[in-house]
């Protein structure tokens, strides 16, 4: 049988474990690696014995069943339209793009080509996250009253992220790069999202990131939806998403804990029923015709809409 094939563009700290998630696939695996950055394209490419490409119509070439794009946000929309324009299937980091009209734009040009499409979003692919949002949609928790996020940094970039653009205000900030994850959850859980009125804060200095955000808004279903985020208080790193119903409430923390309270009762630690497909399993079945689970440039899109709303 033969392996689904994966072209990875971009070697940071994100393409480095696509690459180390797919040396120990059974039925997938990269093909060839390429990034600008000729040092940390050897280095990778040496570690996971995976051929370096000199170029990008290089990459094109090999024909590959995916073509993963990793790099810096407003470098998403240029390689997927050139993936398109080549054929090709494209599996997309998030968020999809730096801001809401490219976004739309990258959406418009995957269903004009007719291409399949997907988005590496991992922890939808976490038997705590499918747990969550199974038990919503079955009405185990009652009805849906409200869905927060809270997450505090005490610095960002975080100590292990550093690179030239994740604190920009141009395509870096946490809610560009965490959000996006509880978004994604969020619309699912009741629908799409609008925002209704924020507080967005930044430092002095333009070219930084924010430093805070408080935002309320609205799923499509009516249900109240809140957003907290603080970057350089003090505290340790943390983040809960939190979904309130008439019956049952539960937390996701820290993006794998997931906990539950039932009636008046404390949040309790539980465990999710079953592990489920990972990410590439599922783009597999995509690419055999079968229903997967997968996030579209479509929904990614939506998801940066909403993100934008927040800056």
């Amino acid at each position: 049988m033969n392996k689904t094939t994966i072209a990875v563009i971009g070697a940071g700290i994100v393409g480095e474990r696509i690459l180390r998630t797919l040396s120990g696939h059974p039925e997938a695996g990269a093909i060839v690696l390429f990034d600008t950055d000729a040092d940390r394209l050897g280095e990778l490419s040496r570690k996971y014995s995976v051929p370096a490409a000199r170029s990008l119509e290089e990459v094109f070439e090999l024909s590959p069943d995916w073509v993963y794009i990793g790099t810096p946000p407003r470098y998403h929309a240029p390689i997927a339209e050139a993936a398109f324009q080549a054929g090709l299937d494209v599996l997309c980091e998030k968020p999809l793009a730096h801001d809401e009209p490219t976004a739309a734009r990258m959406a418009a040009a995957a269903e004009q080509s007719g291409r399949l499409t997907a988005m590496h979003f991992p922890i939808l692919y976490s038997p705590t996250v499918r747990t969550l949002l199974a038990d919503v949609a079955e009405g185990k928790l009652g009805s849906l009253m409200r869905v927060e996020l809270q997450a505090q940094f005490p610095q960002w970039p975080r100590k292990w992220q550093q690179n030239p653009w994740i604190g920009t205000r141009e395509q870096g900030g946490f809610i560009r790069e965490v959000f996006p994850h509880f978004i994604q959850i969020m619309s699912r859980l009741s629908g799409g999202i609008e925002i209704l009125s924020k507080r967005t804060d930044y430092p002095d200095d333009p070219a930084l990131s924010e430093t805070g955000v408080l935002a309320i808004g609205e799923t499509r279903t009516g249900v109240p939806v809140q957003f907290g985020g603080l970057a350089g208080a003090a505290s340790s790193e943390r983040i809960e998403l939190t979904v309130y119903g008439s019956e049952a409430a539960m937390k996701l923390v820290n993006w794998s804990e997931l906990y539950r309270a039932e009636g008046d009762g404390p949040f309790e630690k539980t465990g999710p029923e079953s592990p489920v497909p990972g990410l590439f399993d599922e783009l597999i079945r995509l690419k055999n015709g079968e229903e997967a689970e997968i996030v579209t440039f479509s929904e990614g899109a939506a998801i940066q809409k909403v993100v934008d709303a927040l800056l």
